[in-house]
């Protein structure tokens, strides 16, 4: 369908959308990290939890700071909160 309407149109697969995704995460990584533990001045962190639409849970954690007079917001993880009757948090309640 989408080389319907431009035949020289290249698709990548799914594997090389995914190997990229995967190393531009881990390169980005790495540039915060090390960016964070340079960083001399106050870096402040925030949460936001919410749920979807199909009741999943989820928190966020954000660093925000101020780099060469810009703020900055970055995105550190997003966690899957697991349910309480979950087999993965029963040996924790």
């Amino acid at each position: 369908l989408m080389k319907t309407g431009h035949p020289a149109y290249y698709i990548p697969s799914r594997w090389t959308v995914s190997r990229d995704v995967h190393l531009v995460f881990a390169q980005t990584r790495n540039r915060i990290a090390t960016m964070l533990q340079k960083y001399n001045g106050k870096l402040s962190f925030t949460t936001d939890a919410w749920t979807s639409p199909n009741h999943r849970a989820f928190i966020a954690f954000s660093v925000h700071l101020e780099h060469n007079g810009v703020p900055l917001s970055m995105p550190l993880d997003v966690v899957e909160v697991a349910r309480v009757g979950d087999a993965r948090t029963s040996h924790c309640v």
